[in-house]
């Protein structure tokens, strides 16, 4: 496992970590490689510090009175009483049915909140930049492109998605699986010579009922995320890193000026 894989994989670390995540592979093989390599070490402790100073300044704040004791008087449940078995028989009853109903009207409000939302680029764009300022982990570590194109097609990813060749020359990261609107999403990530990482989406066309995307890239900018996009072969195809426009536009398909007006490449009217 390379450093960079290495201090990728340690910033998810806690230090309440499950039993679980702590006997996980990845986590366990990243925390040996820190333990072996000095420079790491001194980074991972450094890391450390700076979550400790952040979990102690979030200490102090102070939740409102009563929020714990409101919160378990919601969770505690009390001994049912002896009943006839009818009684009871009829109680269970009522409960299954109280629950079918909760999800039925579950579902029913997930598929309307789902159905409400609208199904814009402008939407998935912020989305997925969201999803990074998050925090995340990855479904499969590799640094092989090959390895990560047949990890994703095994996954549920569709067949038809090419990245830009300029990637090839990138050490990759890893990949992993999102839905959106209930499309696949590939993500995989890579390291850049500027010591910053690059994060590549791809989505099928059809999964936006907006305006498309031209062939020729553009640049747009989400908080701290520069961003490229672009659509091709029935793929759109989407950039974000917190390196600059200049770094990225080496790494897209097709030599292009840059131009610094976002959504310059949109077909239709402005936002």
């Amino acid at each position: 496992m390379k450093p960079q894989q290495v201090k990728f994989i340690l910033r998810s670390h806690r230090a309440d970590l499950t039993e679980g995540e702590k006997t996980d592979s990845t986590m366990r093989a990243a925390l040996d490689a820190a333990a072996a390599d000095p420079e790491l070490n001194q980074w991972f402790e450094q890391d450390q510090a700076t979550d400790a100073r952040l979990r102690e300044a979030l200490s102090g704040v102070e939740p409102r009175e009563g929020l714990r004791e409101a919160i378990l008087a919601g969770l505690h449940t009390q001994k049912a009483e002896q009943a006839p078995l009818k009684t009871r028989r009829r109680s269970w009853l009522s409960a299954a049915a109280g629950i079918a109903a909760l999800v039925v009207f579950s579902l029913g409000w997930l598929m309307w909140n789902r159905a409400s939302r609208p199904a814009t680029f402008a939407h998935y764009e912020r989305e997925m930049t969201a999803f990074l300022n998050r925090g995340f982990t990855l479904d499969f570590i590799a640094d092989k492109l090959p390895e990560i194109s047949s990890w994703l097609t095994s996954n549920g990813t569709p067949e038809g998605y090419n990245l830009p060749d300029p990637l090839n020359r990138l050490q990759s990261i890893g990949c992993r699986t999102l839905e959106w609107r209930g499309e696949a999403v590939a993500l995989v990530c890579f390291h850049l010579a500027s010591g910053r990482e690059l994060h590549v989406f791809a989505i099928r066309r059809t999964a936006f009922e907006d305006r498309q995307l031209q062939e020729q890239p553009a640049f747009g900018k989400e908080g701290i995320w520069t961003t490229a996009f672009w659509q091709r072969d029935g793929w759109t195809y989407l950039y974000a890193s917190q390196a600059g426009p200049t770094e990225l536009q080496r790494l897209l398909p097709t030599p292009h000026a840059f131009d610094a007006s976002p959504r310059s490449s949109w077909v239709g009217a402005a936002f």
